[in-house]
This record gives C-alpha cells, sequence and structure tokens, in this order.
C-alpha cells in the first residue's frame, strides 16, 4: 500500500515528536535523518541509531524502542492521533 501524502507528513511529524521528546526526557535517545525516497518523491524523516558502545545490549534496544512506543501512545492520547 502507498501512503498518502498526508500520512507520510504525520508520520514525519510524529518521529520529529518522538526525537524531540527522547533528548528532553534524557532517559534515551536516537538521532534523526532526513532521506529522499524515489517511490513517493518525498523527504522521509527517519531514526539513526549510531550503537559506539560496546556494552550495548539488546535489553538497551529493546528499552530505546519502548520508551518510543510509550511517547507515540502519549501522543496519540493528547492529540487524538
Amino acid at each position: 500500500k502507498m501512503l498518502t501524502n498526508a500520512e507520510i507528513e504525520r508520520l514525519n511529524q510524529i518521529n520529529q515528536e518522538i526525537q524531540q521528546e527522547q533528548f528532553e526526557q534524557g532517559k534515551t535517545f536516537v538521532s534523526k535523518t532526513i532521506l529522499f525516497d524515489p517511490k513517493y518523491s518525498k523527504k522521509i524523516i527517519v531514526f539513526r541509531t549510531v550503537l559506539s558502545n560496546p556494552n550495548t545490549t539488546a535489553t538497551d534496544l529493546d528499552n530505546v524502542l519502548e520508551d518510543q512506543l510509550r511517547i507515540v501512545d502519549k501522543i496519540q492520547r493528547t492529540k487524538g492521533g
């Protein structure tokens, strides 16, 4: 299924909000970058994770993803999204 322009824009907005919330809380963090997707002819905001700590575990990565899901849930509850 192709995403609509509105869906892409909403995903971009949500990804920005997740990244900002993670930064502000200081609990977990991933950076973001913008990729051009030729399929949609659009810029899409994506998360970019760089693992430079050799002590990073699968549990650490799970915690980052759980934090992101919690933030998305909060966004949906507060914005009806």
